[in-house]
């Protein structure tokens, strides 16, 4: 259970959430992210309620990936980087030319191209 969180982020800075276990980190996780809806206070993007955002806009805006990926989910590293490009893309659309390269681009510059191929 979260109690009297507040906090405001800045664009373009990453965070980190440190915590034993049961403290609500991924609860917290999930309220940022509009899958939880608070009981109490709210949960605000730009002014508005981040659950108030249809999923793809919302998705345009916050991304997460889990700690540990369902067993299902035996994604190349590409593909996985990839799925970080559905929320500009149309229902089952193939990725364009423009997603092709900025996934290269977000590889290289993470470091990870070189694992691109690997699950």
């Amino acid at each position: 259970m979260l109690d009297a969180v507040s906090f405001s982020l800045t664009p373009g800075k990453f965070y980190g959430v440190i915590g034993h276990n049961g403290a609500g980190k991924s609860t917290l996780i999930r309220l940022l992210g509009g899958e939880l809806l608070p009981t109490a206070g709210a949960v605000l993007l730009d002014g508005a309620p981040v659950h108030s955002f249809a999923a793809k806009a919302r998705a345009r805006r916050i991304a997460a990936l889990p700690q540990k990926l369902p067993d299902a989910a035996d994604f190349l590293v590409r593909e996985l980087v990839m799925l970080g490009r559905f929320p500009w893309q149309g229902w089952l659309q193939r990725p364009s030319a423009e997603d092709i390269a900025r996934v290269e681009e977000a590889m290289q510059q993470t470091d990870v191209a070189r694992f691109a191929a690997q699950p």
